[in-house]
């Protein structure tokens, strides 16, 4: 009887859910090993994200919402999706393909930081090891400079919310999960320090890294008589991190995982042909990088951007924030010092405090800003001071 009860209420609240976005899309998803149930989860998975995308909602609702799908039941929502349905389902032997009906918060006129864009810069992807690099060889050659290039397009292509600047061509490791924190306090490498001066060196308040632990190649399912006519299965997965340029912070880290039907590995057709990302393998990595693209976009929409002063002129100080981070005349900022301590487990970092002056924008230009102190400023305001936008 509860259940029942229950049940009616989902179906109503989907029937006509208040103040709903309503969204429908479409989800695709190869079919591995026969699993007709687990290609259709990941299909709704695939078009949650596609529907999540299309109103900047959170991605990391959709995969536990695609688990529980069952069936001819209504399912409760999570986050930024308030309830679905699945309208439609086709299927042959190698794909699964869903029609979605998705209803979404809608999101209010957002943070007023959202209006400013936060600069980030990205290294270029690393390998997990050298395992992973000669799965590489051939077809995949080059792929973390490939993956690289258009992880940073996609981070640029929406200039009211980050400024990517230029990508880092050098293998610098800052993903790499291998850094104990015996050789950070024996001082073989401070990683915070690597970032702070990476993000000094390009003008950027984050810094992005990956590494690619995952690209193996599963052979083909079926007996002896039908596998050499089924195509073989690779997985990709990717473990993004994002730290805080100003100090050195790692502030975001996520794992990504994808696995996709590799159609096209009898054929000499390399990641860098445009061709590659329009077959199964190609078109699941470039989901995958709009992911990452989103959750960094995201995390960093409603974080105060926060500049650093590269100059003192008199009375007047320069900072590394312009009118492409969207800095207007008249913008009010705190001035901050930024100070060392030693954190849990004896690692450095950085922490920041106030100086007791707010300072305003006098001059703006493209890649930088003029700032002018409201009343006495502090005698110890210096170059590489902190200038943080109210």
């Amino acid at each position: 009887m509860k259940k029942s009860v229950l049940a009616a209420a989902l179906l109503a609240l989907m029937a006509a859910p208040a103040m709903a976005l309503q969204v429908e899309v479409t989800g695709t998803a190869p079919v591995i090993s026969e699993n007709f149930e687990a290609a259709r989860t990941r299909a709704i998975e695939d078009g949650l994200r596609q529907a999540l995308r299309e109103t900047g909602g959170t991605l990391s609702a959709a995969s536990e919402l695609a688990e529980k799908y069952r069936p001819g039941m209504p399912v409760a929502g999570k986050g930024d999706i308030r309830s679905f349905r699945l309208i439609e389902e086709r299927r042959n032997q190698k794909r699964v393909k869903v029609t979605l009906r998705v209803f979404l918060t809608p999101h209010k006129a957002g943070c007023r930081r959202g209006t400013y864009a936060k600069s980030i810069v990205t290294t270029k992807f690393s390998y997990g090891g050298e395992d992973v690099l000669q799965a590489t060889a051939g077809q995949l050659d080059g792929l973390n400079t490939i993956i690289t290039e258009r992880l940073t397009e996609k981070l640029g292509s929406d200039s009211a919310y980050l400024a990517a600047l230029p990508w880092i061509d050098a293998d610098l490791g800052l993903g790499s999960t291998s850094l104990t924190r015996e050789r950070v306090r024996t001082g073989e490498r401070d990683r915070g320090a690597e970032v702070r001066y990476l993000a000094e060196q390009s003008d950027s308040q984050y810094v992005a890294a990956a590494v690619i632990e995952d690209l193996s190649l599963l052979p083909p399912e079926g007996n002896f008589l039908t596998k050499n006519f089924n195509d073989p299965v690779r997985n990709f997965s990717v473990t993004l991190t994002l730290y805080d340029g100003l100090t050195g912070q790692q502030v975001l880290r996520r794992r990504y995982s994808e696995q996709a039907l590799w159609e096209d590995s009898g054929a000499p057709l390399s990641a860098s042909n445009p061709k590659f990302w329009q077959g199964e393998y190609g078109r699941k990595l470039d989901s995958l990088l709009d992911s990452m693209a989103q959750d960094i976009r995201l995390y960093t929409m409603c974080r105060s951007p926060a500049a650093r002063i590269v100059a003192v002129d008199g009375v007047l100080y320069h900072i590394n924030l312009g009118a492409m981070n969207g800095i207007r005349k008249g913008d009010r900022f705190e001035i901050r010092h930024l100070s060392d301590f030693t954190g849990k487990g004896e690692l450095p970092r950085k922490r920041s405090f106030p100086s007791g002056t707010f300072m305003k924008a006098v001059q703006v230009e493209e890649d930088g800003a003029v700032l002018r102190a409201e009343g006495q400023p502090s005698e110890s305001i210096q170059i590489g001071d902190l200038a943080i936008l109210q």
